[in-house]
């Protein structure tokens, strides 16, 4: 149990040392990401605060006050005029947070437990499995590409987000858990014979 938690820890560990280097030195976070226009900058956000938004993810175009569930064949033929002249998007909104700092010390937190808590439910299956050393490694590729795979993919394939972006998502994901999949390995040990 004390290596199975040691194999959790050191997986986090790693993973978030990754994720750090990932973001802030070689920019796979940033990839596919651009910032609006200076010009348009402000005239967009005013829109947003004009809006009244609650802190949220919006689409458009949006469906009014209707669901696209209830729609009438009126309704539905509208909405698709809108969708089909475009713009489509997403808007993830927040309002000002009154931080000083974009990364505060709690979502740092909050970031380093989820990869220690990821990294030991990955431990948890390698020992289950009683994998060799090697196995667990290239298994841990295979990991790293299970999210990419079910949810990121889904974001560039229904909500057209570019394509820089999901090889960023893969490229992080299937390098941070080969690294943490590794150290993993290693706490654990063979725990069976290749």
């Amino acid at each position: 149990m004390i290596r199975l938690l040691g194999a959790g820890v050191v997986g986090g560990i790693l993973m978030f040392v990754w994720g750090a280097l990932s973001h802030m030195v070689l920019g796979l976070g940033d990839m596919g990401m651009n910032s609006l226009p200076t010009p348009a900058e402000p005239a967009v956000v005013a829109a947003l605060e004009d809006a009244s938004l609650e802190p949220g993810l919006y689409f458009y175009p949006g469906w009014g006050e209707a669901h696209a569930k209830n729609f009438t064949k009126e309704q539905e033929a509208a909405w698709l005029k809108k969708y089909a002249a475009g713009p489509t998007g997403l808007i993830l909104y927040n309002k000002g947070t009154g931080e000083e700092v974009m990364m505060k010390p709690s979502q740092l937190a909050g970031e380093f437990a989820s990869n220690v808590v990821a990294a030991l439910l990955v431990a948890c299956i390698f020992a289950m499995a009683r994998m060799s050393l090697v196995t667990m490694v290239v298994s841990s590729i295979f990991i790293g590409l299970v999210v990419p795979a079910s949810i990121s993919f889904s974001h560039w394939n229904w909500y057209g987000f570019p394509t820089a972006w999901l090889t960023g998502e893969c490229l992080d994901q299937v390098v941070g858990w080969t690294i943490s999949g590794t150290g993993i390995a290693l706490v654990l040990g063979n725990r069976r014979k290749v």
